[in-house]
Formats: C-alpha cells, sequence, structure tokens
C-alpha cells in the first residue's frame, strides 16, 4: 500500500472513531436526561385514573358519564376528551377530579380519546369504547301503578339485572326461599326485550335494576 493510501485510511478511521464518540456520548446524555425536566428534576408522564366510564348503555338511558382523577408532575396538564378540554391541572403534584356526560343515539358505538399531556410534553393515553344498544321501550304501559311494590312469585331465586336483558350483570339477588322482600316499580319504564317485558324497579339493597315481568306479582298497589 502506497504512502498516500495509508495516509487516507488513517483520516478515515480517525474521522469514524470521532463519530462513533459523539455518537455516544449523546446516546449517554439522552438516557441520562430523559425523564429529567430542565431544572434536573425527575418527573413522571401525568397519571389519568378512571373511576367511571361503562361499557355499554341503553336507548332508555344514553347518558354515559366519564369519570376520573388526573394527577401531574408538570406546573400544567391539560386532559382532554376526544381533543375537547375537559380538565386543567395549575400546579405541580395537583389532584384534578373530572367528570364529563356523553349522549348517545340508539345503536351507536363511540370511542373515546381521553389524553393528558403536561407542559413537559409527556403524554398519557386511554381509550374507552361505549356501545349503546337500542330497546323497545314504553312509558306507562304496566298494569300496575308506579310506586307499588314487587316480590318475587316463583319459587327459583331472582336475578335483579343493570339494565333490561340477561346479558347485563346482576346488581342484586332475591334468594329462592325469599317471598317477603320487596321492590319498588318505578313507573318510569317497561322494556320489551328477549322476548319478554322488563320493569324498571328498585331493588331491596336500594340498586336500581330491571326484573322480567313475568316473575314478579304486585304486592301491594297504590291507587
Amino acid at each position: 500500500m502506497s504512502k498516500g493510501k495509508k495516509t487516507e485510511l488513517i483520516i478515515v478511521i480517525s474521522i469514524l472513531s470521532v463519530l462513533i464518540i459523539a455518537l455516544m456520548i449523546f446516546a449517554s446524555y439522552f438516557l441520562i436526561t430523559r425523564g429529567t425536566n430542565q431544572t434536573g428534576q425527575n418527573v413522571n408522564p401525568p397519571v389519568v385514573n378512571i373511576t367511571s366510564c361503562p361499557q355499554q348503555v341503553t336507548s332508555d338511558n344514553p347518558n354515559v358519564i366519564i369519570e376520573g382523577v388526573m394527577i401531574s408532575d408538570a406546573p400544567y396538564c391539560n386532559l382532554t376528551i376526544n381533543g375537547e378540554v375537559v380538565a386543567t391541572s395549575t400546579g405541580k403534584g395537583m389532584q384534578v377530579q373530572w367528570s364529563k356526560n356523553y349522549v348517545l343515539t340508539a345503536g351507536e358505538t363511540r370511542e373515546f380519546n381521553i389524553e393528558a399531556k403536561d407542559s413537559n410534553n409527556l403524554v398519557t393515553v386511554q381509550k374507552k369504547t361505549v356501545y349503546c344498544q337500542e330497546l323497545n321501550t314504553k312509558k306507562n304501559r304496566a298494569p300496575i301503578s308506579p310506586g307499588c311494590t314487587l316480590v318475587k312469585k316463583k319459587a327459583n331465586g331472582l336475578n335483579i339485572r343493570e339494565y333490561a336483558g340477561t346479558d347485563y350483570a346482576i346488581v342484586d339477588y332475591i334468594h329462592g326461599s325469599d317471598y317477603t322482600s320487596e321492590m319498588v316499580f318505578t313507573g318510569h319504564y317497561e322494556v320489551d326485550y328477549q322476548g319478554y317485558t322488563w320493569y324498571e324497579v328498585v331493588s331491596p339493597k336500594g340498586k336500581h335494576g330491571y326484573v322480567r315481568s313475568d316473575l314478579v306479582q304486585t304486592n301491594t298497589f297504590v291507587d
């Protein structure tokens, strides 16, 4: 190899060495400073705790209430739902409770993008999807009066469900041998679903729910 080519090779190797060292320094700096703010203090992304958000509502009550708490290490932080500002934190470590109500239409599935972004450009994102089931709801059709009490009439236990239909969660239960625990008919809704009529009631434990009309009977009447 000629002397000139050796010199060129040494120069190329030197340049590559300098670039490698520079990249190593930059990478070390990035790893050290990541997670710190300009004052060198450790920071974390905003904390978003969603305390309430239903997976499904029905057309007789299509309100979707999303609630939660936001905490940020930054001096300033915004919480948005689908781009709309719902809550703002203006102090480091401040705990902000937030709530937002939406009304869905029958058969609608809506996605909610819940994002908290602080003044350190740290972001926390959560996504929720809610479906609104369409029910054939008729008011004041039942042959009983609003405010009358109902009791279980069959030997089996009685499930009181969150909404009209066996695919909804059980909010209260009356045992098979219990024929005296009373439910109060609200008079608001009687829902046709799954081939049955469902009554909206207040359960013995004070829970709002639905029962099949063929499984209950009136205990007292309110004229």
